[in-house]
């Protein structure tokens, strides 16, 4: 069993766990911490993104206004743990971690080699990416403008500012991704709960994560959404675009009825996020495919997943899901697409099984990968 910090290949924090896996070190109430330490801090909002180097745990009163941040710890594979699980060990202090079998993906002889698409966040992950299993890297453009969230000037579009702000931080990126790893940048999708959406003129939602966002975003903003595409044209030949939160293809041709494809770019990697997509995978060949399973769920379930009270009743291994979202892979496949899909670590045995022979992307965050690919 392993907790999972175990998995990050990261020497500075794996001296500081324990035989059993827990991590025992420092506290410090500091969001980017001078030496290496168990952050405690009222909300996840509190955390120096550019700053996680020293962060070995974060355990927050709540976890704050902005998923994101939680999604970024599950990235760089920074447990986000509880108050209650820190024990004094000496002079320093022990967080009990949960115990996972380690994630192993086996695939029969003859069976085609499992082929990854890693979710990073910043160069450091692009930098451990270990090439061969590894097509492609992927990084949320709402998590480096969350990073650089403090250098955005309300006053002016968003759409004015995002490529000045980003391209540093995302050249630094390609940079550091082996040569055979390609990037997809995804276009923005921002919650009407997030820290971005007052930076962005966003008013409040009554359901955050099941309302307008994505695509729809874009659709309403049509300055960002030139300058996503524009972002990405200085980016060169190894980067490219992808559509946020497409939930029908009546909004993707709404999109390119207004922001046409030019003979020189690739056509974006389209997220597909809701069963309804799925239901109309024919409309989107011709596209290479990434399955939001979370989203997809979240509909299909109708249960917000960032509410506790409901959140439970999500099951990505349920055999009605996995049927609908199998069914969409192979179809989407069978018509030429590529399809990378979202894989959770207790359900993807069921994926597994149900597309066996498919030749078919697994896409999970980066420190997971280091578990699967680089044991």
């Amino acid at each position: 069993m392993i907790a999972p910090s175990a998995r990050l290949g990261d020497e500075d924090r794996l001296a500081h766990l324990t035989d059993g896996g827990d991590i025992v070190g420092p506290i410090s109430t500091v969001g980017s911490p001078p030496i290496p330490s168990i952050v405690v801090c009222s909300s996840l909002d509190d955390l120096d993104l550019m700053a996680l180097h020293n962060v070995l745990a974060v355990c927050p009163e709540r976890v704050g206004r902005d998923c994101h941040v939680e999604v970024i710890c599950k990235i760089k594979g920074i447990p986000v743990g509880s108050r209650e699980d820190i024990q004094p060990e000496g002079d320093l202090w022990k967080l009990k971690l949960p115990r996972y079998e380690r994630w192993m993906i086996r695939t029969e002889e003859g069976h085609p080699k499992p082929v990854f698409q890693v979710s990073i966040f910043d160069a450091d992950d692009a930098r451990r990416i270990a090439g061969g299993s590894a097509r492609s890297a992927f990084v949320r453009l709402e998590h480096v403008l969350t990073a650089l969230a403090a250098g955005l000037d309300r006053t002016r579009p968003l759409g004015e500012q995002v490529e000045a702000l980003a391209r540093p931080f995302l050249e630094e990126v390609v940079d550091a991704l082996p040569r055979d790893v390609d990037l997809i940048v995804r276009g923005l999708d921002v919650r009407s709960g997030d820290v971005l959406a007052e930076r962005m003129r966003i008013g409040d939602e009554a359901n955050p994560d099941l309302g307008e966002h994505g695509l729809r975003r874009l659709l309403a903003d049509p300055g960002l959404a030139k300058a996503e595409r524009q972002l990405i044209r200085t980016l060169g030949s190894r980067v490219r675009y992808a559509l946020p939160f497409v939930t029908r293809s009546e909004d993707l041709r709404l999109y390119l009825d207004s922001h046409p494809i030019e003979s020189f770019e690739r056509p974006p990697v389209l997220f597909l996020e809701s069963p309804a997509a799925l239901a109309q995978i024919a409309d989107f060949a011709g596209f290479d495919l990434a399955i939001g399973l979370k989203d997809v769920a979240q509909f299909f379930f109708a249960a917000d997943r960032s509410n506790a009270s409901v959140a439970k009743a999500i099951e990505y291994g349920d055999p009605a899901f996995v049927r609908i979202v199998c069914d969409a892979v192979r179809s989407a496949i069978g018509r030429g697409s590529s399809v990378s899909l979202y894989q959770d670590r207790m359900a993807s045995s069921a994926y597994e099984s149900a597309l066996k022979g498919i030749e078919w992307t697994r896409s999970i965050p980066a420190s997971v990968h280091r578990e699967v690919a680089q044991p």
